[in-house]
């Protein structure tokens, strides 16, 4: 297993994990609270995390930039969201954000560190899942809940592509733990059966 813990932070109840393996800390989306991320880095000894960013969103970014990150990775259709207010969804509710955090390309099956990265359209549309293979773990951002998906109903949603990611993840071994980026963990089996695919 990953040594990890898992913050939840801000309006959105943002789920923000630090996730030690033998490459350094890897951050799975800052959220909005970057002093409370700090003081759980130096708990942990770290000072330069490597984040992961499941999309855009601002709930997922906004602490991004009062961090000191070793590097920021994610799927190149975010980057125009990362730098707009309207697409990254911030500027419609009253506090407009622009990330200036610059940002490292990572495309679909690329890997970086024990993670795997899963293009799984939808509710964005770089939307990315990253997959720890041999510890039987994925960070599922937007794109999978427990018991639910990401909204398709917000700018530059891609409702036409979500069934086909969602169909991707379910092919997954069903022991696989799933963290998703709001609420409690689940597993690829337990979605499955209660969605009846």
């Amino acid at each position: 297993m990953l040594e990890m813990q898992r913050l939840v932070l801000g309006v959105c109840a943002t789920n923000c994990y630090l996730v030690r393996t033998k490459e350094g800390v890897f951050m799975i989306d800052p959220a909005d609270d970057a002093p409370a991320i700090g003081n759980a880095l130096a708990a942990m000894g770290e000072q330069r995390p490597t984040v992961l960013l499941t999309h855009a969103h601002f709930d997922h970014i906004l602490a991004l930039d009062g961090l000191n990150a070793r590097a920021v990775y994610a799927h190149p259709a975010e980057e125009a969201a990362l730098r707009d207010p309207r697409r990254n969804a911030s500027a419609q509710l009253g506090m407009p954000f622009a990330a200036a955090s610059p940002l490292t390309p990572l495309e679909d099956g690329e890997r970086i560190g024990p993670f795997v990265a899963l293009h799984t359209p939808g509710h964005r549309p770089g939307c990315l899942c990253f997959y720890a293979e041999e510890q039987g773990v994925l960070f599922s951002g937007d794109t999978l809940f427990c018991g639910a998906y990401g909204r398709l109903d917000l700018p530059e949603a891609q409702p036409e592509r979500m069934r086909g990611s969602l169909e991707r993840l379910f092919a997954l071994p069903p022991e696989t733990i799933v963290y998703p980026g709001h609420g409690e963990a689940t597993t690829i089996g337990q979605e499955v059966e209660g969605w009846g695919w």
